[in-house]
């Protein structure tokens, strides 16, 4: 269970929380994953028509979003919006494991900022709050980053920033398992994707398969 601080509402936001739980065995992405992301990427220049990708609702609401919680997004980019920048620009996409490059094409086709989570290094309960002052994470590969006024993910042992991998719980290559299901096998990961927007405070959960 993942609680929503009021630090959101009490700077008039609403926001939804959608949680995907799996079995996971993390490794290269195959050929179906590497198709699928090549045609997001190439299919972004239709998509946008135009349309500055800063003006996309869903990056749109997390930039709005920023700005209330009191970071800058032109400084600070949302995880998406800097994701599509990249496309756009022709530089392509990063090839990881299976489990950041699913996040990525679900970023490309909605917009969402997207991360996952090793369940087994997660430590409750957690909270989905505003950062405060003085606080930073592990960035991957990147040294301390600052988190002041970024939405967060809070567990017992201390924060993750929702949209980028946080060293102590990202997910780990493992040696898959044989199963029917090519998402079965070696860890327990959860998939979080938040939206912002105008209504009522309300926060979602379902258990299934990112197809």
């Amino acid at each position: 269970m993942i609680e929503i601080s009021d630090d959101f509402t009490a700077r008039g936001l609403t926001v939804r929380l959608g949680c995907v739980e799996a079995a996971v065995a993390v490794g290269p992405g195959g050929a179906d994953l590497e198709a699928a992301l090549d045609a997001a990427a190439e299919a972004l220049p239709a998509r946008l028509a135009g349309t500055p990708i800063a003006e996309l609702p869903a990056v749109a609401a997390t930039r709005r979003a920023y700005r209330a919680l009191g970071k800058d997004p032109a400084r600070y980019r949302p995880a998406a919006e800097a994701l599509m920048r990249r496309v756009k620009q022709g530089k392509g996409l990063y090839r990881v494991n299976n489990v950041v490059d699913v996040n990525n094409l679900i970023s490309l086709r909605t917009g969402f900022s997207i991360g996952t989570y090793d369940l087994e290094r997660v430590r409750p309960p957690l909270l989905f709050r505003r950062a405060g002052e003085g606080e930073t994470y592990a960035g991957i590969g990147r040294g301390p980053l600052n988190l002041e006024g970024l939405p967060v993910f809070a567990d017992a042992a201390g924060g993750a920033r929702r949209y980028r991998q946080y060293h102590r719980i990202a997910c780990a290559e493992g040696p898959p398992v044989e199963s029917a299901d090519p998402f079965a096998g070696e860890i327990q990961a959860a998939q979080a994707g938040v939206e912002f927007d105008l209504g009522a405070v309300s926060a979602q959960k379902s258990d299934g398969r990112i197809d």
